[in-house]
């Protein structure tokens, strides 16, 4: 396939967050592709989604299928951040981001009914045709996605420190990279004239 360049490429060097933020508000294929299941049933993006008084994750990706709700918290950190210090720890702004999405965790544990109610009124607003109830029935699946940095900056080691964390606590920390691959297949099967429900992409 030959390389597709990308207007999220071009902006990854020198954006802040509120840039990148609002270009994947309005490119929500990108997040529905690297976070949900687009053949599947519900496919649904929340921008700066609230829930308590004090929480609010960039993005949720909600996917709904069968007997089971996924949903992704997703928080952006910039694209210039390091990952991981010289030494292998967690540079500042993962460590910070990594601590952000453990106090979601442990308030959703606590608060679910609510949490539920939070998300049924932000669908429903954001997708007025959206009028399923989230009834109990259904698993509820919750985890975080950080998003942070750049590919080029990461070891070995780093990759398998990723490999780490996801497997001790199912938090998946990712690149931008990975997002710019994921646009480029987009822009390559929209080219090739192949409907986005039948995307696959292949970390």
């Amino acid at each position: 396939m030959d390389e597709v360049i990308t207007m999220l490429d071009e902006l990854l060097d020198n954006s802040k967050e509120e840039i990148l933020q609002q270009y994947l508000e309005q490119h929500k294929k990108i997040l529905i592709a690297a976070f949900g299941q687009p053949e599947w049933v519900y496919n649904f993006v929340l921008p700066k989604f609230k829930f308590g008084s004090d929480y609010i994750s960039d993005f949720v990706v909600f996917t709904g299928q069968s007997y089971s709700y996924w949903i992704k918290l997703i928080e952006l950190e910039p694209s210039t951040s390091q990952v991981f210090t010289k030494q292998g720890d967690y540079a500042q702004r993962l460590n910070h981001a990594i601590k952000q999405v453990d106090e979601w965790s442990d308030w959703i544990k606590r608060n679910e009914p609510y949490f539920r109610d939070c998300l049924q009124k932000a669908l429903q607003k954001e997708y007025p045709s959206f009028s399923e109830t989230l009834d109990y029935t259904r698993r509820f699946i919750v985890s975080s996605k950080i998003v942070i940095g750049r590919r080029a900056t990461l070891s070995v080691d780093d990759n398998k420190r990723r490999a780490q964390e996801y497997e001790k606590s199912n938090l998946d920390i990712i690149t931008y990279d990975r997002l710019v691959d994921i646009e480029q297949k987009i822009t390559q099967t929209e080219k090739e004239g192949k409907p986005f429900s039948r995307f696959w992409y292949d970390d």
